[in-house]
């Protein structure tokens, strides 16, 4: 029964949500709550941003003028910039301050997207949008470089035929057959 489409698409989705493979090599990637596997930094991320839409919404930061959003923004940011350019105290393994710098980036970005739309004029709101995909960009390709990496390390070290079809990643290869 195992082999039903029912428990195929649920053992790709058990995947998606954590997006590395599930296996003992990715253990400090992953957070597990009530038995499936999350990513630890898309979990704080989307919780943070969440956050911070909720206390958009409640009023709480309607007494901040522009340039203080701005600036509390910015502030948000910096931990995640600072693990970017491997500031030592940043690039860390304590899953706590790890998910704590995505919920803090998460809770910025939200806190920036309102400033956005709080901004004194037209031309304000223009650049910054544009710094803000600039910035976006910066993090996806310095992610994407620097995660391709950290794959190959870590599947490096693995005791598992590399020939073969990861065990870690099987949910992807077989949830459509």
């Amino acid at each position: 029964m195992s082999n039903s489409k029912s428990e195929k698409i649920k053992g790709f989705l058990r995947y998606s949500l954590a997006h590395h493979p599930i296996c003992w090599q990715y253990r400090e990637h992953l957070i597990r709550i009530r038995g499936w596997s999350l990513c630890l930094g898309c979990t704080g991320f989307y919780s943070g941003l969440f956050l911070g839409f909720l206390l958009i919404l409640l009023g709480l930061l309607d007494n901040i003028k522009w340039f203080g959003l701005v600036l509390l923004a910015i502030l948000l940011y910096l931990p995640t910039l600072f693990r970017l350019a491997n500031i030592k105290g940043f690039i860390t393994t304590k899953r706590y301050l790890r998910i704590l710098f995505r919920e803090l980036l998460g809770i910025g970005i939200a806190v920036g997207i309102f400033s956005i739309w709080r901004a004194p004029s037209f031309e304000i709101q223009v650049l910054q949008v544009l710094i803000g995909i600039s910035f976006y960009a910066f993090i996806t390709f310095k992610r994407i470089k620097s995660g391709s990496k950290e794959w190959d390390d870590l599947c490096a070290t693995c005791t598992f035929d590399r020939n073969a079809k990861c065990p870690g990643m099987e949910p992807l290869f077989t949830w459509r057959k």
